[in-house]
């Protein structure tokens, strides 16, 4: 009889299968998790690295023109008619916000239309507005010159300018000074719509007015938080004594030393500019014991956010250098 070798086949039991997807039920979850927390936390360092931008660029932005108040070209035609101080050819007198070359709103914007601080239009938004005025005699184009605003408009159609340009010469480069032209730009922030990876969002942005502008432009998204202190001096050191909100400058009276400003407006030398910028989109960003991560504010008061939104402050000093160098002293 001819004999046949069987060969037994074996497989996995019921068990051992189980146990092999259990197994790999727990890897793909833990590469998952692992997957998740590396998303997040590209996500966290994408959001500081872009909120770091642009606090940095908005703080940047208006330290530069703070340092430019006050300004009133040197280098004219030397006439009569011609104020020799930025005190002298104040564009309108009634107006306190154009009588120096810095003047601030607490907690509320300056309305170009009245030429006052007045409420913002939206009550979400609590912003300073910061006041800079200067004069320029730039004969050049808009690429290249300083008689723009901060919304890249051409000064010499502001009403302020009326009759201080040459209306003969080429539109091109912009018409001729016959007086240096005035230039105010105004900063606070604006409640914006915006549009990130196909989600609308609305956040406040740096916004900026210009005397040759209708109405406020946004200009950096993402700014929380703008706060403003003023440096004011009261002796012939023009050391600054203390730092006010704007709306406690407006009520110091004036110097001992006759020689000097009595406008506490004019006697302004220091700035201290305080903002928080906050990332477009929300992110778990959370200490070790699981809470989401506090930050310190303007006022130095620590805030646990409610809506995972990453923020950081900005905190600067800026010198008024064309106050500090006597230049806005009145003309004997």
């Amino acid at each position: 009889m001819k004999r046949h070798n069987t060969t037994r086949q074996s497989g996995f039991s019921l068990i051992e299968l189980l146990i092999a997807l259990a197994i790999n039920l727990v890897i793909v979850i833990a590469a998952s998790y692992l997957y998740l927390g590396t998303s997040e936390s590209k996500r966290v360092l994408s959001q500081q690295q872009q909120l770091s931008e642009n606090g940095q660029y908005a703080l940047d932005l208006i330290g530069k023109n703070i340092t430019n108040s006050g300004f009133y070209p040197a280098a004219r035609e030397i006439v009569a008619s011609l104020p020799k101080t930025y005190a002298g050819d104040a564009i309108s007198q009634s107006v306190t916000a154009f009588n120096s070359g810095i003047f601030g709103c607490s907690g509320q914007r300056f309305d170009p239309a009245t030429n006052a601080c007045v409420a913002h239009a939206s009550a979400a938004v609590t912003a300073d507005t910061v006041v800079v005025n200067y004069f320029t005699n730039d004969a050049m184009g808009n690429d290249t010159g300083q008689r723009v605003d901060c919304n890249r408009a051409d000064v010499d159609g502001a009403s302020e300018n009326v009759g201080r340009t040459d209306a003969a010469t080429a539109a091109s480069l912009g018409q001729v000074p016959l007086r240096p032209l005035f230039v105010s730009n105004r900063y606070t922030l604006l409640t914006t719509p915006y549009n990130i990876e196909g989600q609308a969002i609305t956040t406040q942005s740096l916004a900026c007015n210009g005397n040759a502008s209708a109405a406020y432009q946004p200009a950096i998204v993402g700014i929380e938080s703008l706060q403003f202190l003023y440096g004011v001096y009261s002796d012939d050191t023009l050391q600054p004594q203390r730092f006010y909100v704007a709306s406690a400058v407006a009520a110091l009276g004036g110097t001992v030393d006759t020689s000097l400003p009595q406008a506490p407006w004019a006697r302004v030398t220091a700035v201290e500019v305080c903002l928080v910028a906050r990332g477009l989109q929300a992110s778990k960003l959370t200490t070790s014991a699981g809470a989401v991560t506090p930050y310190v504010n303007c006022a130095g008061t620590s805030v646990t956010p409610a809506d995972r939104f990453v923020r950081k402050v900005y905190r600067k000093t800026f010198a008024l250098r064309n106050n500090l160098t006597h230049t806005v002293r009145p003309a004997p």
